[in-house]
């Protein structure tokens, strides 16, 4: 283990709280609609309007006519499912998110940020992660080209040098987390809401776990 590793994953575990899918079973579902031919474009729309980047390969992955299922949960969660296999997924009042297998197919759909062993270990127990374990700003995953994510990543960090006094104010976003060496991610998370003292020390939450792998959904790749 790394220098300092079980130093972050102790931190992590007293963060560490039931995430929203940890338990995921049959009677997690509430019920299951087909959606009807206009929905599945709207949704269409919304995901590319999400993922601008991402166009070509979500459009190919859900045709216009596509069987397209709609889940609701009993945790107020949603799921997109199609041909059985989970795609999306949805905390209450969020945009749609990658099920992991997804994003592990298509890992430009969220920015990715690099997190050290000790961190990883404790975020797929369910740890929330702390900013002490971040290793990288969030960048996008290129896994054909790993020295294009060091120069994105220079010029992220030149450009939040410039605006450092805006940093506290940026909308919730949505990223997932790489172990070091890694090219899967092993979770996926929203950014927290930092106050500039907590950013200028490193310190506090830097992420909510919302989805990891071995978590229920994990589990429940199929419904």
């Amino acid at each position: 283990m790394v220098p300092g590793a079980e130093h972050h994953l102790l931190r992590l575990s007293q963060t560490a709280m039931p995430t929203l899918f940890e338990k995921f079973t049959d009677d997690t579902v509430a019920n299951v609609t087909l959606l009807k031919g206009s929905e599945v474009k709207k949704i269409r729309r919304g995901l590319f309007a999400t993922y601008p980047s991402q166009e070509e390969s979500l459009a190919a992955l859900i045709p216009n006519k596509a069987s397209l299922q709609l889940v609701k949960c009993r945790n107020r969660a949603q799921l997109l499912v199609l041909n059985k296999q989970v795609l999306f997924f949805a905390p209450l009042k969020s945009q749609w998110l990658p099920h992991l297998t997804l994003l592990h197919r298509l890992p430009g759909l969220l920015p990715a940020v690099t997190i050290d062993r000790g961190a990883a270990r404790a975020v797929m127990h369910g740890a929330n992660m702390m900013a002490p374990g971040v290793q990288s700003k969030p960048h996008v995953f290129d896994p054909l080209h790993p020295e294009n994510e060091v120069e994105e990543e220079e010029e992220e960090v030149e450009e939040e040098e410039e605006e450092e006094s805006s940093d506290a104010g940026f909308e919730r976003e949505y990223i997932s987390f790489y172990g070091p060496n890694c090219k899967t991610a092993c979770a996926i998370a929203m950014l927290a809401e930092r106050t500039p003292k907590e950013i200028a020390d490193n310190r506090g939450i830097y992420a909510e776990n919302l989805m990891h792998i071995g978590d229920g959904l994990w589990h429940k790749q199929t419904i």
